[in-house]
Parts: C-alpha cells; sequence; structure tokens
C-alpha cells in the first residue's frame, strides 16, 4: 500500500512539474513570429491589415536579398491605419535573425551611414520611421506620411512589441571585438557586413566604421580571423581576386593599396588575427599615417 502511495505521489508531482518545465523551455518554441505583431486591442485607435508571416528560406529571400546573408529565420508583417485618418499608415515588419550579431548586422547594413535623428546604440528615428533591434530581432515600423504621424504613435508600436519580445529575445551581448577603434564604445558610427562590402567582398564580419580625421571624414575597416588562419591569410586571399592592389612598406608594416573607384584610396594591413585599413584615404601618403595610428591603436590585441 505504501509503494503505491509513494507510485501516486510521484505521478502527482510529474503532473503539476511537467507542465511548468515545458512552459519555461516552450516558450521561446511555442510563440510564433506572428504573435510578436500588436493586435489591435493593443493599439486603440489603430485597425491591420494585410498581416501576413514568412518562415521559409525561399520566401523570406524574395523578400529581401540581405535576409540570407544576416540568418534571417523568421519575418511577420503587417499595416496598420488610423481609424480617424485612415490615410495615415504604419508598415511594421518584425525580423527574427539567428543571433544578436546578425540582427546588428541587419540593423547597421538597412541604416548605413546615413542622417538619422534620435540615434542610439539600438534604435533611431529616419524619414521613414523608427527603427529598433533587440538582441536577435530587428524591427522597422515604417510610414510614408512622418509628418502626420506623431513620433508617440511610433513610439506606441515600439513599446508594445518590445513587451512582446522581453520574454524570448536572445540575451546575449554583441561581441567584445565590435568596439575596437572605438574608445567609447559608440555603436552609431558602424556597419556591420556579414559577407563583405562591395569594396572588400568575401571578408566575413566587416566592421567599416566612421571617424574624423583632420576635419575629414574617412571610413576604417577591420575584421578579426577566426581559426588557425590570420589576417595576412585573408589580405592574400584579397589581393589574389584583385589585381589592382600593390604592395608597399611604411617602417615595419606591409600593406597593400589601390585607388578607389569611388575616390580616394584603400589601404589595407595586417596584426596577428586582425585585418584593418581606410577605405577613402585622401592620398596613399595620408592613408599610410591612418595605418600606421589604426597599428598603434591595436596594440597588444
Amino acid at each position: 500500500m505504501k509503494s503505491f502511495y509513494k507510485f501516486t505521489l510521484k505521478l502527482a508531482v510529474i503532473a503539476i512539474t511537467f507542465p511548468m518545465i515545458s512552459c519555461l523551455f516552450g516558450l521561446r518554441s511555442g510563440t510564433r513570429i506572428q504573435d510578436l505583431l500588436p493586435r489591435e486591442t493593443d493599439v486603440p485607435g489603430w485597425a491591420q491589415q494585410n498581416g501576413n508571416f514568412f518562415r521559409s528560406a525561399k520566401s523570406i529571400r524574395k523578400l529581401n536579398g540581405n535576409y540570407a546573408i544576416c540568418n534571417v529565420k523568421a519575418v511577420a508583417l503587417a499595416d496598420y491605419y488610423s481609424i480617424s485618418a485612415p490615410e495615415d499608415v504604419i508598415n511594421v515588419r518584425v525580423i527574427k535573425c539567428e543571433t544578436t550579431l546578425d540582427s546588428f548586422g541587419l540593423f547597421t547594413l538597412e541604416k548605413g551611414f546615413s542622417t538619422v535623428r534620435y540615434e542610439k546604440d539600438d534604435s533611431y528615428y529616419s524619414d521613414n520611421g523608427l527603427y529598433f533591434r533587440k538582441g536577435d530581432y530587428y524591427v522597422r515600423l515604417e510610414t510614408k506620411n512622418i509628418e502626420d504621424i506623431k513620433k508617440g504613435d511610433l513610439s506606441q508600436f515600439r513599446e508594445i512589441i518590445d513587451n512582446l519580445l522581453d520574454p524570448i529575445y536572445i540575451k546575449d551581448e554583441l561581441p567584445g571585438w565590435i568596439h575596437v577603434f572605438s574608445q567609447s564604445k559608440n555603436l552609431t558610427d558602424v556597419v556591420l557586413y556579414k559577407n563583405g562590402s562591395p569594396l572588400l567582398p568575401g571578408v566575413k564580419n566587416l566592421i567599416v566604421r566612421k571617424r574624423i580625421a583632420q576635419d575629414k571624414i574617412i571610413f576604417i575597416f577591420f575584421s578579426r580571423i577566426n581559426g588557425d588562419k590570420n589576417g595576412s591569410d585573408l589580405i592574400y586571399t584579397i589581393v589574389n581576386a584583385d589585381n589592382e592592389f600593390v604592395v608597399s612598406k611604411t617602417g615595419s608594416i606591409q600593406y597593400f593599396y589601390k585607388e578607389n573607384p569611388e575616390g580616394g584610396y584603400i589601404l589595407m594591413s595586417n596584426k596577428g588575427q586582425w585585418l584593418y585599413g581606410v577605405l577613402n584615404a585622401e592620398t596613399a601618403v595620408i592613408g599610410t599615417r591612418i595605418l600606421n595610428t589604426l597599428n598603434s591603436e591595436l596594440g597588444g590585441l
């Protein structure tokens, strides 16, 4: 009889505990991407239409060619129109990436170095709307009537989606190497190219950072090479694919340079696991000064 009661008690404990465990572990997998779109009851005065979601790689790739590069796994989108002014429409797009670094890459790639307002590391306003990222998610709140739709309306949509993301987003920090060449760790002047830029194709996780040097805007770049290879291996891969690069030396630093078709000179060098350089040096001589500065800043990294 005691064995029967013990067995019954174990079953009761399992029956109570299992749903709790399932709830905890199933929250992320059980949340559908479309559930992250605000409901009409969440945003009084707005009505939803044209709601849709995408999970297959083929359909996601059709939405935007950069989505495949940035490992987008799911997208939900919908239009919300103002009931009192139907011409005022907010287009909402919630984008789920594989990692925090992927969402950061897509966020910065679409922002670029254009002029934006109220810019922070994880959000900004432009003439088209409000954009923000949170962990592995990137959200676009766009409108064609930016002058008619109040900033508070966009902020309301952001707050709703932000709260919906809270229990499920990946809370991983961005890797520390992103902050190289930035004492303030500022990320508003950075673009991450997951698979290389048009000027340096094929360079994985290439960071381009805007800087002011002698009252001129320059764009420096760097990439940290993982595994057995180092920066010199990557440089020779680039040079072998582009015979316009010329090898030279400044002090103890060997570098490669060529004219940038968009103006100025591209110079690049390496130090250990790092590839680094400048995309738009005014002259090759100025470019070598920039390389020397960057080499010094890398220090013991």
